[in-house]
């Protein structure tokens, strides 16, 4: 592996894009535009981790390094409560909504908070880990909000009277989504799973990119705009296969939270856990859901985005 230098080549050409971007009004942090600089010197592609860090930049060759980290599926087609959104592996993980309860997990998921980083722009930007929980083969996770200590059920749902109705329905994603065509993608979104998690509004908004998506760097932002939906609400659609582009997410349980806010979100269901409901149906399996965690959803038992309206902070 060749490692190239910042060299006296790479500080011209850093000068050159910075005074450019900055004319613009779109500045560049120092490291970025460094890694461009030695990029554009030696006319290479750059693959970044994340693209929004260098798009806009003049002349850089930039593809999606999200993309090698995607899963690619088939074209529209379901299988009984399982999706297109899911391979044919089953997790072993499950989750039991209780009547008016807690949500039961078995199968010894792994939880963890996931925190939403905001960028610049104030718009989220980026996922982090936070803090794991020990590994457990069974779990009890509050779903009235009122637990005093979450994320797990401690009965307080038995005192605050709380009325967990599930409203949702069982129509699978594809029966209710508004479709965006783009000349090199297409996206779907539905309101029913939208969690409000604001990823899809970095940069403009995904929607305007997937439109203007036949420069390469638009079409790469709507894509991993759309993967970092955590609901699953936004879907990016391949134009060639005709299949969505998923990312690869093994079976875990993410507590989103939102540092800078201070806000609690939902509960991020990842890898296709199967979800099951009070009287026995199974929703349709999909790689990423959010579950409400405040209690407040009128959707339940997935998140509608009231944890924003009512505030809600678990205390942790």
């Amino acid at each position: 592996m060749t490692i190239l230098p910042f060299d006296a080549g790479s500080a011209v050409v850093f000068g050159e894009r910075k005074a450019a971007l900055e004319k613009k009004g779109t500045p560049r942090s120092e490291p970025d535009l460094r890694i461009a600089a030695i990029a554009l010197q030696h006319n290479l592609t750059l693959i970044p981790g994340n693209i929004r860090h260098f798009a806009g930049i003049p002349r850089l060759r930039i593809e999606n390094g999200l993309e090698s980290r995607l899963t690619l599926l088939p074209r529209p087609g379901l299988i009984g409560a399982r999706s297109i959104f899911m391979s044919e592996k089953r997790p072993e993980g499950k989750i039991k909504v209780l009547k008016d309860g807690p949500y039961l997990v078995t199968g010894g998921v792994p939880l963890a908070e996931a925190l939403i980083i905001t960028g610049a722009d104030g718009e989220p930007e980026r996922w982090e880990k936070g803090r794991a929980y020990p590994a457990v083969p069974s779990y009890a996770l509050c779903r009235c909000g009122g637990s005093k200590n979450p994320p797990f059920c401690d009965g307080a749902h038995l005192k605050n009277g709380f009325d967990g109705t599930e409203t949702a329905g069982h129509e699978p994603y594809l029966a209710e989504v508004e479709k965006t065509e783009g000349p090199r993608v297409d996206l779907t979104w539905s309101s029913k799973y939208c969690a409000l998690a604001r990823f899809c509004h970095r940069g403009g908004d995904a929607w305007t990119l997937a439109e203007e998506s036949h420069v390469p760097e638009n079409r790469a932002l709507a894509v991993q705009e759309s993967c970092d939906c955590p609901s699953g609400a936004l879907v990016a659609w391949d134009k060639t296969t005709g299949g969505p582009i998923e990312p690869g997410l093994a079976p875990a349980i993410g507590l989103i939270e939102n540092r800078e806010t201070g806000q609690s979100g939902p509960l991020w269901v990842q890898g296709g856990i199967p979800i099951e409901s009070g009287d026995g149906r199974t929703y349709e399996i999909r790689n990423r859901v959010t579950l409400c965690r405040c209690g407040a959803s009128q959707k339940k038992p997935f998140c509608d985005g009231s944890h924003i309206a009512c505030a809600f902070k678990t205390g942790r």
